[in-house]
């Protein structure tokens, strides 16, 4: 049998990882997430170098701090 050889393809690569289809599936994914944690989270997407990515955060505005 054969050895098979792949070649990627970097740059199409990244591009289909930046691309706005695959920020809205990432922005989906996190948002259900931040949904789960409850109240007091939000999610958000970025773009990076190679690759969009979407992360959930605790929501600064409904914390409040001791007097």
């Amino acid at each position: 049998m054969a050895k098979v050889k792949i070649k990627w393809n970097n740059a199409g690569f990244q591009a289909l990882m930046k691309s706005a289809d695959m920020q809205n599936i990432l922005q989906s994914e996190a948002a259900a997430r931040a949904a789960w944690c409850g109240d007091g989270f939000t999610s958000r997407v970025k773009v990076g170098e190679k690759r969009a990515f979407a992360y959930v955060a605790v929501s600064y505005t409904h914390l409040t701090l001791p007097t």
